[in-house]
């Protein structure tokens, strides 16, 4: 049923949010959440999966690379290390609020997760402010 999907589909995103955290903190890179909506046969599919993003250098001290803070992976320079899997998202379940998500690899003493302004804004800075609660 549509409300089993809804459901499989958050507890799917919970874990794809907990991996992307995970590969932050071992990489010492910043992982964000991105989204692509398609067209498949007539029907707009909206697809969900982290993305980490690329380091300037060879140290890991200057990320992401420039390109990154405004585009997708795959776009405009933007070259990501890895992607995660992609999640088919549910119509019924907003995942807005979600995109652009950051996990950078030291939380320090506060929450892990930094959400920048999204789309367009600067992803995955140390000083972006936390989201409303």
């Amino acid at each position: 049923t549509e409300r089993q999907r809804l459901s499989a589909a958050q507890r799917e995103l919970v874990l794809m949010m907990q991996e992307a955290r995970q590969k932050a903190r071992a990489t010492h890179q910043p992982v964000r959440l991105g989204t692509r909506v398609m067209d498949e046969q007539g029907v707009q599919v909206t697809r969900m999966r982290w993305e980490a993003l690329a380091c300037s250098d060879a140290w890991g001290s200057v990320c992401p690379i420039p390109a990154c803070e405004e585009n997708a992976c795959g776009v405009g320079g933007c070259e990501c290390a890895e992607l995660g899997p992609e999640l088919v998202i549910p119509p019924k379940l907003d995942v807005a609020p979600l995109v652009g998500l950051c996990w950078l690899s030291d939380p320090g003493p506060g929450a892990p997760v930094v959400a920048p302004p999204a789309p367009g804004g600067k992803v995955c800075q140390q000083n972006d402010p936390l989201p409303p609660e």
